[in-house]
């Protein structure tokens, strides 16, 4: 039987991303977008602006990669909903 490799923390993904890994922001979004879209759901008067402000967010997570610092677990993903 194959061990599943341990999963990734979000600064681990974010880093892979900064080096060069496309892939590796796909799976933070996978991983966040309905979390990050409830939040963002809250505050926005629609549907179509809280999807802008997640767009926004995975945006600035994508302009400032190697810049970001992410919060360990368990904070992980709410501290990728704090840049909206």
């Amino acid at each position: 039987m194959i061990d599943d490799p341990p999963e990734k923390s979000d600064q681990e993904l974010l880093s892979a991303y900064a080096r060069g890994d496309r892939s590796a922001l796909g799976i933070l979004y996978q991983r966040h977008k309905f979390f990050c879209y409830r939040i963002a759901a809250r505050y926005a008067k629609d549907d179509s602006r809280a999807m802008d402000l997640v767009q926004d967010a995975f945006i600035y997570l994508v302009q400032n990669a190697k810049k970001i610092t992410l919060r360990s677990k368990p904070l992980e993903g709410k501290t990728i909903c704090v840049v909206m």
